[in-house]
């Protein structure tokens, strides 16, 4: 009799609880056009056979983000892009920091960690009109046991968004830290990977990223058919999103942002960015600095 009880106390908790769960699960965000898939790529330092790359990612509708040093740029101009040159070849992608000289990271005291990073943010400004959000640490180095987070407090300091790591993962899923996006290979694997995603069946936002160097291109010898069949593979599919790491960052940030600022069933776009969502199998846009109660 007790049991009986008990059951007909809490039947409406556990029904409530279970409708509100249910009701949930129908709307989710999505990238623009409803899509849960996003392909972005990653290539460091600048280099002179950057030139090529860019002319095949644009031959397949592709884009990247290309880091640079500065720095290095001008020291060696014989071996990196010029400056002067960057704007107008990475027109159609993006440029992030690598560091001013491309010196590790955690090798450096605080106040030269610190003129790394600010000395590439002001070059970079005074080349594209503004500093840059994105960051990739020269050779992969981006934190220290004795002390896991000076260099996340630096970067955030000159307002940098994310930074790309050289480990790799095998999951689809978006980065928890930003600040140690972790890619999910590098070009030598990337045509398996991309093969990989193809057949991925996502239920919420995901991301493929693969990153390397152009000069691994011709080094020791010419072997542009890799990055080719990478993007013969992966272009032009109608469920994917080409990005550049902003593109990408940018966006799920805000809706990470609109979720926090949310209470269901009203959804709070707090931020500049035109956010989409799935409700119900239709799917709806969220204007910038805007809110819908979902019914």
């Amino acid at each position: 009799m007790k049991k009986f009880i008990f059951s007909l106390l809490f039947a409406p908790l556990f029904l409530a609880c279970w409708f509100a769960e249910s009701f949930a699960a129908d709307w989710l965000f999505t990238y623009p056009g409803g899509k849960l898939k996003a392909v972005t790529f990653s290539y460091d330092d600048g280099v002179i056979e950057d030139r090529e790359l860019v002319r095949i990612f644009n031959k397949y509708n592709i884009k990247a983000t290309f880091n640079v040093s500065l720095g290095r740029a001008v020291k060696k101009p014989s071996r990196f892009i010029p400056p002067q040159e960057m704007k107008e070849l990475y027109k159609n992608h993006e440029i992030a920091s690598h560091g001013f000289m491309h010196k590790t990271m955690t090798k450096q005291s605080d106040k030269a960690l610190e003129a790394e990073i600010a000395d590439n943010q002001k070059a970079i400004a005074e080349l594209m009109g503004s500093a840059p959000p994105g960051f990739a640490y020269p050779y992969g180095c981006y934190t220290t046991q004795e002390a896991p987070d000076r260099i996340f407090k630096a970067l955030k300091r000159h307002n940098l968004r994310y930074a790309r790591i050289c480990k790799r993962k095998k999951d689809f899923d978006l980065p928890l830290n930003w600040l140690a996006w972790t890619p999910n290979g590098h070009h030598k694997m990337g045509n398996s990977v991309c093969k990989r995603y193809l057949k991925f069946k996502p239920q919420k936002m995901s991301v493929c990223y693969i990153w390397g160097h152009s000069y691994e291109f011709v080094r020791p010898a010419p072997c542009w058919e890799i990055i080719e069949n990478i993007c013969k593979t992966i272009a032009n599919k109608p469920d994917i999103w080409y990005a550049t790491n902003w593109e990408i960052a940018r966006y799920v940030q805000a809706c990470e942002a609109a979720e926090k600022a949310s209470k269901f069933p009203e959804i709070v776009n707090p931020t500049d960015v035109t956010l989409h969502l799935r409700v119900d199998g239709k799917q709806i846009t969220l204007a910038p600095k805007s809110k819908i109660t979902l019914k």
